[in-house]
């Protein structure tokens, strides 16, 4: 509800534009309450964790057995999708990044739920269906969590205040470490992108860092052109699904 009071307060109209799934599992005032005394893998402390266990458990609660449900208004995705007599075109944003994937992630330090495209086709979406894997990456690491990922050396404390790395739902600072194209590769492979989007370019162009991992070594590339040229020829050779590369040099670009 939240959430829905800060939309209609920047004047977001709501009615007729914000729809929830029926099956949509809810995150309780006691998901919140337990998760909030997690001190060991870093959490946003919102509840998704002891929500998620509950689901998969089967003792969740769907958003269709809850008596109001204004201001909302409750749909099928099923019937959105396949009982329309409208053609469906459907946009799907992963939440957060492939690295806190909980299958693929660094475990235990990852998050309660699928971040690759794998949560289209479990909310709906046939395989078959899909035309565009749009993969986004920082020309950086960035991490929030208990864990420690940081190197040590004042350029990543000067890259997180550039590239203002504050976590979007707690404002926590973001760890900060250069990219990994092996782990960057990895994800492109399993999400089957197609076109490839490295944000935050103008951040290192800024503090005039080029530095990348491979082979868990990193290499320093020492200016822009090396360093766009080595990503872009490694990552088109090693993922023949990717039909383009854009590298960002605005927030305003993407």
């Amino acid at each position: 509800m939240v959430f829905v009071q800060l939309l209609v307060q920047v004047g977001i109209k709501i009615k007729g534009n914000l729809f929830v799934d029926k099956r949509a599992n809810i995150i309780s005032n006691r998901h919140l309450e337990e998760d909030g005394g997690d001190t060991t893998i870093g959490t946003t402390r919102r509840g998704n964790g002891p929500a998620y266990r509950d689901k998969y458990d089967r003792k969740g609660v769907r958003f269709e057995e809850l008596p109001i449900t204004n201001p909302y208004q409750l749909t099928d995705i099923y019937q959105e999708f396949f009982e329309s007599d409208l053609p469906v075109v459907a946009l799907f944003e992963g939440a957060q990044g492939f690295g806190l994937d909980i299958d693929w992630g660094d475990y235990p330090y990852v998050t309660s739920s699928t971040c690759n495209v794998g949560g289209a086709v479990s909310n709906g979406v046939p395989a078959s269906a899909i035309r565009n894997v749009y993969g986004v990456a920082k020309a950086y690491q960035t991490y929030v969590g208990a864990k420690k990922f940081q190197p040590d050396g004042e350029i990543f404390n000067k890259i997180r205040e550039v590239g203002n790395e504050y976590g979007a739902t707690t404002g926590r600072p973001r760890q900060v470490d250069f990219l990994d194209i092996d782990q960057l590769i990895k994800a492109a492979r399993i999400n089957g992108v197609t076109e490839l989007i490295i944000n935050k370019t103008d951040v290192l162009q800024e503090v005039n860092f080029w530095k990348l991992y491979k082979d868990q070594k990193l290499l320093d590339l020492e200016s822009e052109d090396r360093f766009t040229d080595y990503v872009r020829n490694l990552v088109l050779v090693k993922c023949p699904d990717i039909e383009e590369i854009i590298f960002s040099y605005s927030p305003n670009d993407i």
